[in-house]
């Protein structure tokens, strides 16, 4: 009786140094599993630093810029909304974005062919030209009709801007965290 019970205080003691040993090992090759939830936390906390930011003529603090630029600059760009594109949402999707950089949009009544700037003009699929033919030459945002919204119209602006989408941010994997079953499957390929 006595033998079994060594026998079996010496199995339970490999047992336990064995699983803690497997134990620490998975926490180390897991590290950023445990780590998500410190990113996640300072994520929210950083959201909500955000709501504290004062917004106004003379003392802007913009998301994700640099509030010691001494030099402010401001971007005038100039831009045209063709006939059969509804201007009003135009302006004021311009507008939100206008409120929120330090970007200045400038309605204009005709195209200068010299001149460079926006073009918003009525399409079949909601798109923006990123390509560069010349330097001075109007950029073309295509509407179509279901897209014909102040979110597409940022999205598209901002897109022809240069702006990278959010997924596609090569640091996108210390920000974001995709349920790929949330994901509609024919939009996949994009993130």
């Amino acid at each position: 009786m006595k033998c079994i019970k060594i026998n079996l205080s010496i199995f339970l003691y490999i047992t336990i140094v064995y699983c803690f040993g497997k134990f620490e090992n998975y926490k180390e090759n897991n590290i950023s599993l445990i780590n998500n939830n410190e990113r996640i936390k300072r994520s929210i906390s950083f959201q909500r630093y955000q709501d504290k930011l004062k917004n106004n003529d003379h003392y802007k603090k913009k998301r994700m810029f640099l509030s010691q630029l001494r030099n402010k600059v401001e971007i005038s760009i100039p831009y045209y909304v063709e006939h059969n594109v509804n201007y009003q949402l135009v302006d004021l999707a311009l507008q939100f974005i206008q409120q929120e950089t330090c970007l200045k949009f400038v309605k204009q009544q005709k195209m200068i062919p010299t001149s460079l700037g926006l073009q918003y003009s009525f399409g079949s699929k909601c798109t923006s030209s990123t390509e560069k033919k010349t330097n001075k030459q109007w950029k073309k945002i295509s509407i179509a009709s279901d897209c014909s919204n102040i979110e597409s119209i940022q999205r598209e602006t901002m897109h022809l801007l240069g702006f990278i989408y959010t997924q596609n941010r090569y640091d996108k994997d210390k920000y974001l965290l995709l349920i790929k079953k949330n994901i509609n499957h024919r939009y996949l390929y994009k993130f």
